[in-house]
């Protein structure tokens, strides 16, 4: 793996966790009737950055990127030889 991708796997295991935690404290920690709403409006904060996060990295950025690196790799020069297959110019997991 590559160091991109173990970013993204600590990115995604803290969010989750985070996010499951604090929903999970629902469950064993009473909040007072009057700081429920602010407790609320935080965990639907937090979802909806951890959506934000997952758009970015696997969502349509992740393609975008990809569809990049293939391109490059599509008009890159040659050196005067033909590639003996279009897979020859895809990038190597």
């Amino acid at each position: 793996m590559t160091g991109q991708e173990w970013i993204k796997g600590i990115i995604a295991v803290v969010s989750v966790v985070g996010v499951l935690g604090i929903a999970g404290g629902l469950f064993f920690v009473s909040i007072p009737d009057d700081r429920e709403k602010y407790f609320l409006i935080i965990l639907t904060f937090l979802l909806a950055k951890t959506g934000t996060i997952y758009d970015y990295l696997w969502g349509s950025s992740q393609s975008s990127s990809d569809s990049k690196k293939i391109i490059q790799n599509l008009t890159a020069p040659t050196n005067g030889k033909m590639p003996a297959a279009i897979s020859d110019l895809l990038p190597r997991p």
